[in-house]
């Protein structure tokens, strides 16, 4: 009797997880037969432009925050007619550069709210950084967009050479505080050098299921370090939470549109794990330069090692770990380096003539050097 009533109840269990199954599956179907019906709606309307918008009302020379004051200046193109009804003085009927992708994110169901749903989801709106303030959009693939530690923000928004925003993302809205905190600690020290020229902030996200915040990001020259103000909350439970959200993107992008310049030009960005030529991984952290070499280099880290132990003046100083190495100082810390070598050629040629002297005072002529960095900083 109790050995059939163990089936029974782990038949029941097996059917109560196919019912789940199928409901998640239904929601999904639904949900792209609603998309298609969107993108169907969209073929028929007008096409809008919507970067030369944002051109003919440019906000030149102004913190991002000032543009959040301004009026748009312009109704924004949905393919959903019902939203030009309920929000009349935001929407316009037509097709933009962006698709559907801001009726997909005012329309959303998530399914789950861990960080990776949320993530998805931030990606509509990520389209419109893309396709209205031409960014790139660089994610973090060390650990994608759940909770836990990382060393970079979970995205980063690039304008050519320019840093215009960042975001932070978490499952719930009770984690925000830590998404908050993680915007100003996770930013290298000398990040400020690719902020927009001549501004000291800029805009970052901190989102959720249920709520997104909208952060002043500001670099405080004085202390040397960054700071986070909450300038708007939304509550991205609701439709109207959400349409607030998507219009204020917009100004958000419109200010973007008119940045031009960094205040300093640099090879490497800051928290972006960029790859060499050689095929090692350099990442510009708040600690130092990290370098992974690729597998199969040929380095002797104990010659690295007791190079940096020496220490050399002007040869990379740092440590290892593994196949890496975290390039911390070359002499000097590296933050008063790059000021001081910005834009000056000879010098830095100088500087690496000297590593190598020194490299070779030292004895360190016997041994292979391949895979070290001489002391030039990553600034154009």
């Amino acid at each position: 009797m109790g050995e059939h009533l163990e089936k029974a109840e782990a038949e029941v269990e097996r059917l109560e997880k196919t019912v789940a199954k199928v409901e998640r599956l239904e929601k999904t179907v639904a949900e792209v037969e609603r998309l298609q019906k969107v993108v169907a709606i969209g073929e028929r309307l007008a096409k809008v432009k919507v970067c030369e918008l944002f051109q003919q009302h440019s906000l030149p020379d102004v913190e991002f925050k000032a543009a959040l004051k301004e009026p748009l200046g312009f109704k924004i193109s949905t393919m959903n007619p019902e939203y030009v009804s309920k929000w009349p003085n935001s929407f316009t009927e037509g097709q933009a550069e962006y698709g559907p992708a801001i009726d997909v994110f005012i329309e959303h169901r998530l399914l789950s709210t861990t960080a990776t749903a949320v993530a998805a989801l931030d990606a509509m709106w990520f389209t419109l950084v893309v396709r209205l303030g031409g960014c790139a959009v660089l994610q973090d693939k060390t650990h994608g967009a759940s909770s836990r530690p990382g060393t970079r923000p979970d995205a980063i928004f690039l304008k050519h050479d320019v840093l215009v925003g960042t975001c932070e993302t978490k499952a719930y809205q009770k984690d925000l505080c830590i998404a908050t905190k993680e915007l100003a600690e996770k930013m290298a020290d000398d990040a400020f050098r690719v902020f927009p020229k001549g501004m000291t902030s800029i805009p970052a996200w901190a989102t959720s299921s249920t709520s997104i915040e909208l952060h002043q990001l500001s670099y405080l020259p004085a202390a040397k370090t960054y700071t986070t103000t909450l300038l708007k909350c939304y509550d991205v439970s609701n439709f109207d939470g959400r349409h607030k959200f998507v219009v204020d993107v917009f100004k958000v992008l419109k200010w973007v549109c008119a940045i031009q310049k960094p205040n300093m030009l640099m090879h490497l960005f800051p928290q972006v794990r960029t790859k060499t030529s050689n095929g090692h991984y350099v990442t510009w952290l708040k600690e130092g330069l990290v370098k992974e070499f690729g597998e199969g280099a040929a380095i002797d880290m104990a010659v690295v090692e007791r190079i940096y132990n020496a220490p050399l003046e002007h040869v990379e100083r740092g440590r290892r770990s593994g196949t890496s190495v975290t390039i911390t100082s070359i002499g000097q810390r590296l933050q008063s380096a790059l000021g001081e070598f910005q834009g000056k050629r000879d010098l830095i040629i100088h500087q690496v003539k000297q590593a190598l002297e020194e490299l070779q005072l030292g004895s360190w002529t016997n041994i292979s050097l391949k895979g070290l960095r001489t002391s030039w900083p990553v600034c154009s």
